[in-house]
């Protein structure tokens, strides 16, 4: 094992003391030991002090000590010939004067007039606060403009007047959907119609049947959302519905108007009352789950 021991004089004294222990016998020997190349010394002739961390003169190209190290110092011989360091310009934000002429502030972002383009301080930067020449002829042109805008306005409401005698427009073509969008859209009613329809609490969700019904056409003709049980016969469908509704409903009393449920718009769409409304259901049935009913009178 080595241990190196310096004295207190530092790193300028050459004599390094060494300490070898010797594992087996635990004895200390000690011993001196000079390294002439480790370091640097001094440049300076009086002075010739061992650094081991010199400091390197640019000027003169030698290595002094930390006391030497300045070119007064060591009274560096090619300070005179170095030349001298120009001064670093640093760039900073330039600040731009206000073009109005009394005006001494200055603007690091300046404010540029849209008509005149020229740079304005903070209270100068309105068209009106610096007397902008171009806000007079703007002025002047500002009717013109409005006159010509009013006249294009006016041409085109006589154009799209001007129609010949029996032209018909032509009508726009139906726009088809794909079947993926039909059903999407078949979706999305279906979801609206079960947020606001109404009907008999008891039934269970897994039996319901959501369908708008429009009231007869004595009572308005308006659709309402509603919801019934697919094992309910439509005879028990028109009288929950004319309840709800509240509708005159005589279906059990003879030689009076009927209150009967459509499938369409003909008459001819009747459902029977004795059908139950799981048979009406499609694809085989006319009638879909979130359709359209409608209850008219019928003697």
């Amino acid at each position: 094992y080595i241990v190196r021991h310096v004295s207190k004089t530092g790193f300028s004294n050459t004599n390094i003391q060494t300490l070898i222990i010797l594992p087996h016998s635990g004895r200390l020997n000690t011993r001196m030991a000079e390294f002439p190349d480790l370091g640097t010394h001094c440049a300076l002739v009086s002075c010739k002090q061992i650094d081991f961390l010199p400091f390197y003169c640019d000027s003169c190209n030698l290595t002094f000590c930390k006391e030497h190290r300045s070119r007064t110092v060591h009274v560096c011989t090619s300070e005179s010939e170095t030349p001298p360091q120009q001064p670093v310009c640093l760039s900073g934000p330039v600040s731009r004067q206000c073009h109005i002429v009394d005006c001494r502030k200055k603007e690091i972002s300046p404010f540029i007039c849209e008509k005149c383009h020229q740079l304005y301080c903070l209270q100068h930067r309105l068209p009106e606060d610096h007397d902008c020449q171009k806000l007079e002829e703007y002025r002047a042109m500002k009717p013109a403009v409005q006159n010509a805008a009013a006249l294009i306005s006016e041409m085109k409401q006589i154009n799209e007047s001007k129609t010949e005698p029996g032209s018909v427009k032509p009508a726009r073509k139906p726009r088809i959907m794909s079947t993926k969008a039909v059903m999407t859209a078949t979706k999305v009613a279906l979801m609206k119609l079960k947020m606001n329809s109404i009907g008999d609490q008891s039934i269970p969700q897994e039996e319901r049947v959501y369908l708008n019904v429009e009231s007869p056409s004595s009572s308005g003709s308006c659709e309402t959302g509603m919801f019934f049980s697919q094992r309910w016969s439509v005879g028990r469908l028109i009288d929950n519905a004319a309840t709800l509704l509240k509708l005159e409903n005589h279906n059990n009393t003879a030689n009076s108007a009927k209150l009967m449920l459509f499938y369409s718009s003909t008459n001819d769409s009747v459902l029977e009352f004795q059908t139950t409304v799981g048979d009406c259901l499609g694809p085989s049935g006319p009638v879909l789950n979130g359709g359209r009913v409608r209850l008219e009178y019928l003697k």
